[in-house]
């Protein structure tokens, strides 16, 4: 796979974030394919639950490092199993996979579930953020700003286990019937939908977390899509 990155966005880059003597390897990284990556729905199983389902087909599955539920999918059956099902010979279609359209799992770049991982970690070690972890005496509430398709949402929703409030902000029409369909995929059940331009949220959220993870397509895109350029 050929790097997609024009000399104006290499200029931009090392202008804003990339240090000279990182120059090579960040071409070489941007070259290079995405691995397939999931993450287990802790709403629906457990992490030994699917890993012991998965198992039984000959799946393999290597940890993420910095998200418990999260995993790269190493390596497909090549008649490992006999129980293995057809469908997983082929991981472009594994979204059709029945335990995917079940909300059991999540297809979601890794790179992805490092944001929610990183807004809750002061809850996580008790430090708070000024607000109280404690939801029976003050439910925790959060808005995801540009929240389709919903990989972010369903994973906050897990991690607080349907506790506290999300406020699911996409300014997209078309974009919020998607995260719709995934919510309810997900038995996300402690989320609010809203469609506002995410600047006129401000004064009314005081007190609550806000994620905003937004990326220009062609910056998300560029080690998925051969044809996308920076």
């Amino acid at each position: 796979m050929a790097s997609s990155i024009t000399p104006a966005f290499l200029q931009h880059a090392k202008q804003h974030f990339l240090p000279s003597d990182q120059e090579a390897a960040f071409i070489a990284a941007c070259s290079q394919p995405l691995r397939k990556s999931i993450r287990i729905n802790l709403l629906k199983n457990s992490v030994t639950e699917f890993k012991i389902a998965m198992s039984n087909y000959g799946l393999d599955l290597l940890p993420i490092p910095w998200c418990d539920e999260g995993f790269w999918i190493q390596s497909m059956p090549s008649g490992t199993s006999n129980q293995a099902p057809n469908y997983l010979n082929d991981l472009a279609k594994i979204g059709l996979w029945p335990e995917h359209l079940q909300g059991r799992f999540y297809i979601q770049e890794a790179s992805s579930m490092l944001p929610p991982i990183a807004l809750l970690a002061d809850l996580e070690s008790g430090t708070g953020v000024g607000v109280d972890k404690n939801p029976q005496q003050q439910p925790l509430k959060l808005l995801d700003m540009a929240a389709a398709p919903g990989s972010k949402t369903t994973q906050i929703a897990a991690m607080l286990d349907n506790q506290g409030l999300i406020l699911a902000n996409e300014l997209s029409a078309s974009r919020l019937k998607g995260l719709q369909a995934n919510l309810v995929r997900c038995g996300v059940s402690n989320v609010c939908l809203s469609q506002f331009d995410g600047r006129k949220l401000g004064d009314r959220l005081e007190g609550c977390l806000i994620l905003c993870c937004s990326m220009h397509p062609a910056e998300e895109k560029v080690r998925s899509e051969k044809t996308r350029q920076l």
